[in-house]
């Protein structure tokens, strides 16, 4: 697990439940302690843990796949430094100092041109409660417009892909309109119409819409099980079980409607993912994506909750996983233009 390290005093723009979040530490029912991840240890807090007397620190460091040093875990993936009572015995140890990365969990910033934005994310149990309950008004962000032209029209049109994920249809209904903004987004930016500015008409006009969409929930749902299973690094075999029951079109005995969780977590997706289609150039291909992790989690077997953590430890906090699985949505995305 990687991440951008930010100061606090940095000037950055989040969600409104932003500020609210705070770690429950042993009293939180799946900790980031037990994980898994590879957590790196930046130099500064390792000389700290030094200068601090932790007489154990070298033998529970070793070298990361991307040659970091990192916590050695134990084999049933826990930090070494985890304690029976749930609490991190190196922050017991130095009053206080955590490195980099577990003082930053589950906070993430993403850097574009001109301001940063910051979010929680869904991988953590007590974020994931503040996520799901969000409504609209969480998201009344006052980023400021952007200088770059293909940013700044995403900045926009973002805005009202945010209304149409809390609008009031149901959510496999709304996931399919993200799909639709983002194809009639597509095309304008491939007709080099980046100076569009009526993104409310066009939204409103998707949202209202009685026309049947062509978009299956179900195809949406066995393709994205097969493209991940193909395309990234599984670290949980529980993620990997899923999805091969999902790629032979298993889905969940119960999809009862959870409209407003359901909701709330298109809203995320979209806050977190939208602007990134300034990498790619292929809104279509995020906004297939968006709805995709969707349908993922609600269809999948087993809990919906669960499969939202799941999704976001595996995808979100891999950004190698993250954009080899984006080629095959902008594939099918191409595929429907």
């Amino acid at each position: 697990m990687k991440g951008m390290v930010i100061k606090m005093e940095d000037k950055f723009f989040c969600p409104d439940y932003y500020s609210r979040f705070s770690c429950i530490a042993s009293l939180c029912e799946v900790s980031c302690c037990r994980s898994g991840w590879e957590i790196p240890i930046d130099d500064e807090t390792y000389l700290a843990y030094k200068s601090a007397g932790v007489s154990d620190i070298d033998e529970n460091i070793t070298t990361g796949s991307d040659g970091d040093r990192i916590f050695k875990l134990k084999p049933d993936g826990n930090c070494p430094y985890l304690e029976p009572d749930g609490l991190c015995r190196l922050y017991t140890i130095t009053g206080g100092r955590l490195g980099e990365i577990c003082a930053q969990y589950p906070r993430f910033f993403e850097e574009y041109d001109g301001f940063t934005e910051a979010g929680i994310s869904i991988s953590c149990p007590e974020a994931q409660r503040l996520i799901l309950s969000a409504k609209r008004s969480d998201y009344a962000l006052d980023t400021e417009q952007p200088q770059e032209e293909l940013l700044a029209f995403l900045h926009s049109a973002r805005k009202f892909a945010l209304d149409i994920a809390f609008s009031p249809n149901q959510p496999d209904v709304i996931a399919a309109r993200l799909i639709d903004y983002g194809i009639a987004l597509q095309e304008l930016i491939d007709t080099g119409e980046l100076d569009f500015s009526d993104f409310a008409q066009l939204a409103n006009a998707i949202i209202r819409t009685d026309d049947e969409s062509n978009v299956s929930p179900t195809e949406e749902y066995i393709f994205a099980c097969k493209a991940i299973l193909e395309a990234t690094d599984i670290l949980y075999p529980e993620w990997k079980q899923l999805l091969n029951r999902g790629a032979g079109g298993e889905i969940a005995a119960d999809t009862s409607m959870r409209d407003e969780s359901e909701r709330a977590y298109l809203g995320y997706l979209v806050y977190r993912f939208f602007l990134k289609a300034v990498n790619n150039e292929n809104i279509a291909a995020v906004c297939e994506f968006i709805a995709c992790a969707y349908y993922l989690a609600k269809m999948l077997p087993g809990e919906f909750a669960r499969n939202t953590r799941l999704f976001s430890k595996e995808i979100e906090h891999d950004s190698d996983n993250l954009w080899s699985v984006m080629e095959l949505f902008e594939e099918r995305a191409d595929s429907m233009l």
